[in-house]
């Protein structure tokens, strides 16, 4: 998707998917449909142990996954 040129400032993309590890699972589980702000990692991380705690490689404009345009960093 284009981005639009209102809205080409890294600071739009501020949300992010996050994961968590479950002992009881022994696997890491993704947040579904939860996109959070950057700045809300912390208290995430806090209240999840501050045990294994992941973020997507993307970046996210909105938090409403139906309208949002992803950001990623291109890896050569």
């Amino acid at each position: 998707m284009k981005i639009n040129l209102n809205s080409k400032f890294l600071s739009e993309w501020k949300y992010y998917e996050v994961a968590r590890y479950v002992s009881s699972l022994e696997r890491v589980i993704r947040e579904k449909n939860k996109i959070i702000e950057l700045k809300d990692i912390e208290e995430y991380s806090k209240k999840n142990n501050n045990i294994g705690i992941y973020t997507s490689v993307f970046a996210y404009n909105s938090t409403d996954l139906e309208k949002t345009t992803r950001l990623r960093a291109a890896l050569f």
